[in-house]
């Protein structure tokens, strides 16, 4: 895992409602597009639990600011933590554009330029 000279950023959001039914398209485009334009070396990405999927804990946040580098793997170990998963439960990350499994070495950046939504962010 490679240091990171910034941490990924939780954004708070207390919706239990899918975050495309929540917001308003246009909301949901304004707002990454100013975290782009401010943090230019981070990624703005929405990250929910699958529906249906109860056995899993919801994820306390659902946006993200991720570092360039970070890869989907360290995502996904954000991920395990901030749910408190125990070793024998397991969890995968679907790209939600096209509920495929993106490669774990690949970063998350990389993931970003080929599936990013119309909003301008990563839905996991």
């Amino acid at each position: 895992m490679s240091q990171h000279s910034q941490p990924v950023l939780p954004l708070p959001l207390t919706h239990d409602l899918p975050f495309k039914e929540t917001y308003a398209f246009q909301d949901r485009y304004e707002e990454p597009t100013k975290m782009l334009a401010k943090y230019p070396d981070r990624i703005p990405v929405i990250c929910e639990r699958a529906p249906g999927h109860t056995k899993i804990p919801k994820v306390d946040k659902k946006k993200y600011l991720i570092p360039l580098d970070l890869t989907c793997g360290q995502f996904l170990m954000i991920l395990r933590k901030r749910i408190s998963l125990n070793e024998k439960q397991a969890i995968f990350l679907f790209v939600a554009k096209t509920n495929t499994i993106p490669n774990l070495e690949a970063t998350v950046s990389t993931i970003y330029s080929q599936y990013k939504d119309a909003n301008e962010s990563l839905t996991f």
